[in-house]
């Protein structure tokens, strides 16, 4: 359950104040987490925005899913949550051992 006040809005007044439109389970951001809530209730008829109707229209379907989408690794600070980038001489290895299985194929 999210704790705050409810904003009555375009959506039916059942999204939290202040909450970012996919962040179901009201940590500030959208995140893989907030997929699972969606993906789990997907096609079900809810009654909370916590369970993934994100656009408050008693049924988690694919407008929800989209919206969640679109949010998806934003943050309430604004910023895009923070992916790892692999690592260079990781690239190098596996660069490396794809050229020499390539050139023992020729072989």
């Amino acid at each position: 359950m999210i704790a705050g006040t409810v904003q009555y809005g375009p959506f039916g007044g059942c999204i939290p104040a202040n909450a970012l439109l996919g962040d179901l389970d009201g940590n500030g951001t959208v995140n893989f987490p907030d997929f699972l809530v969606l993906a789990e209730n997907f096609g079900n008829e809810v009654s909370q925005y916590s369970a993934g109707d994100v656009d408050c229209n008693g049924t988690v379907q694919f407008p929800d899913f989209l919206t969640l989408a679109e949010n998806f690794g934003k943050s309430l600070g604004g910023q895009a949550a923070a992916v790892p980038e692999p690592n260079s001489i990781g690239l190098f290895l596996l660069g490396l051992v794809s050229l020499l299985i390539s050139r023992r194929r020729r072989r």
